[in-house]
């Protein structure tokens, strides 16, 4: 696998022109225009947001934090003593760069993402590579930091005490994003997370600045992501010096059925709204025409449409009864799921990230109380890459009452102190 990686990287800019040159070509007429090809990874603007300052981290510490464990089973109090309080000023931009989606035939979009930098960063100073949650609304996304609460902590534990933070929105994530939600698409997702990487080192040189070690941290769809990013970072000989995973699936495909076939009375009930948010993800990008219609029912799909299109916000649905799995979803759905016997299961059972021998230490964070990922999903990459022959890989326990907002701080206290004694 590290071998076909590899091979991807050192031809991506090869095989991305000639299959974009054949999609463009495909219905264009003498007198069109010929679209110019995608350079993955192209710097194309980056954009002053503001700067972080003692007084904005001290809000951040203080009342965002509380903010964050709302209706949470553990409180502010619990971890406030695990974050700095002391601050450097923290410079915050948003980098668009070009890229392209995998699963329809390399086309190019605009993607963007965040780049913060401490003052005083010189060459040599850490980055920190991190990829958010699941987000509900299209403005709460990294290089929006004002709309994410997750980015302000990570920003809070880490670029205030001087490392880069560099996080990609993901295709269909943010505000100035042009196409529809790459929910859980494996390829656009890698895509993504690793032309941003390569924007950010552009970026960074018109800073006169060389980063120093890259470390890798993900919560929840960002552990999932976190996990592939740090497979195609390997398989392209970028070193990694340590990753972290907090309540991070390892398999869309495991955490959906999982949910379907074991509920536990404390599933989050948002679960059907993220999952109708797959399906029609799948759909428009595998063209799978159709999809969502055998799979949602008429009377909640176009609440589930609204949903995915950013239209309406969570509430919205639950209060439609979008709580309920058999309130969403068709007998087919259910059916077809336990057999995998549709092509909707199969592309979903592809899209894992675990089933591979990383290199670099590797600590995944869960706990038994997570409303969202039980512990065998969130540990599944420790287990199978010990079982292969990995040495540096560990899970850790959040805690017998953290829920899932618990498990992403108690892994943003416990984390910093690890990253910096590798920096």
């Amino acid at each position: 696998m590290m071998t076909r990686f590899t091979l991807s990287i050192r031809s991506v800019v090869t095989s991305i022109t000639l299959a974009l040159v054949a999609a463009f070509a495909i219905g264009c007429g003498s007198d069109s225009t010929p679209l110019t090809p995608a350079v993955p990874g192209k710097l194309i603007s980056h954009d002053s947001i503001k700067t972080y300052d003692s007084q904005a981290f001290e809000r951040i510490r203080t009342v965002d934090l509380d903010n964050f464990f709302f209706r949470s089973t553990m409180t502010a109090s619990d971890f406030r003593g695990g974050f700095p309080s002391t601050y450097k000023n923290v410079a915050l931009y948003r980098i668009a760069y070009e890229s392209v989606i995998p699963e329809l035939n390399n086309q190019k979009v605009i993607a963007y993402g965040l780049v913060a930098i401490p003052e005083g960063a010189t060459s040599g100073t850490p980055i920190l590579s991190y990829q958010h949650g699941t987000t509900f609304g299209k403005e709460e996304a990294p290089s929006n930091p004002e709309e994410s609460s997750e980015t302000r902590l990570a920003l809070l534990q880490f670029a205030s005490q001087g490392y880069i933070v560099v996080a990609a929105d993901y295709f269909g994530n943010g505000p100035l994003s042009s196409v529809p939600n790459t929910y859980f698409l494996k390829r656009s997702t890698e895509q993504a997370m690793f032309d941003m990487h390569t924007a950010s080192l552009e970026f960074l040189k018109t800073k006169n600045i060389q980063p120093g070690k890259l470390f890798l941290l993900g919560w929840s769809q960002g552990g999932y992501n976190t996990m592939l990013h740090f497979r195609m970072l390997e398989g392209a000989n970028i070193p990694v010096t340590a990753a972290v995973t907090a309540s991070g699936p390892a398999s869309p495909f495991q955490l959906i059925t999982r949910g379907l076939y074991a509920p536990r009375p404390f599933d989050a009930p948002w679960g059907p709204p993220s999952l109708t948010n797959v399906i029609f993800s799948y759909e428009t990008y595998f063209g799978l025409t159709g999809l969502s219609k055998e799979f949602i029912k008429p009377n909640m799909y176009d609440t589930a449409r609204a949903f995915y299109d950013f239209k309406i916000n969570a509430t919205a649905y639950l209060n439609a009864g979008g709580y309920l799995l058999e309130n969403v979803f068709t007998p087919k759905f259910f059916e077809t799921g336990k057999t995998k016997s549709h092509r909707f299961w199969e592309l979903l059972s592809q899209a894992e990230s675990y089933l591979w021998l990383s290199k670099a230490p590797l600590r995944q964070y869960y706990s038994n109380r997570d409303e969202v990922i039980p512990q065998e999903l969130g540990t599944a990459a420790v287990i199978y890459q010990t079982s292969v022959g990995k040495t540096n890989a560990t899970s850790h326990n959040a805690g017998d009452s953290a829920d899932h907002r618990s498990v992403y701080v108690r892994a943003l206290v416990e984390t910093k102190p690890w990253f910096d004694s590798m920096k």
